[in-house]
């Protein structure tokens, strides 16, 4: 289904290569994707991660042509998430767990203790697919249909959106 569609729109950059990229960049630096080719470069948040020369890096993405896709905000999707937690007490516990410290660890712990842990990360999965939605309509010629939608998830075995 979704290599039809883009056998069809040959083109046009994959949303899961967008996906990808920005999952891929999450904790490490800057992700960067050439909008004409689709190719993908990484840079390091410190030099000391990278081998080799930056500044042909920063030489090479120096062109209207490479784009940063957007980077993860784990925080605000624990926090949306929890707030969006339907159960009350639930929805509290975890707003309050995340307004200490090393809240990110206590918050994986809590949703697993709460037996949620499959939800947040379906949630987590649906808030990336959103970035990199968002990205590709922004920055590129990509014409996302209905019938794209309604696939890429089902064809995965995750939730339709």
């Amino acid at each position: 289904l979704i290599e039809d569609y883009y056998e069809s729109h040959p083109n046009e950059i994959d949303i899961n290569d967008v996906i990808q990229t920005i999952e891929m960049a999450n904790g490490y630096g800057s992700a960067y994707i050439n909008i004409k080719t689709g190719e993908k470069e990484f840079l390091p948040e410190e030099k000391a991660l990278y081998d080799g020369d930056l500044d042909e890096l920063y030489d090479k993405i120096d062109d209207s042509n490479w784009v940063e896709v957007p980077e993860i905000n784990d925080y605000r999707i624990m926090m949306n998430f929890a707030t969006q937690v339907k159960n009350k007490n639930i929805s509290d516990s975890l707003i309050k767990i995340l307004h200490n410290k090393h809240s990110y660890r206590k918050f994986k712990d809590a949703i697993f203790d709460m037996n949620i842990e499959d939800e947040y990360y379906d949630y987590y999965e649906e808030q990336i697919y959103q970035l990199a939605k968002q990205w590709l309509e922004e920055n590129c010629a990509n014409e996302i249909d209905d019938y794209y939608d309604d696939h890429i998830y089902e064809e995965e075995g995750n939730i339709k959106h």
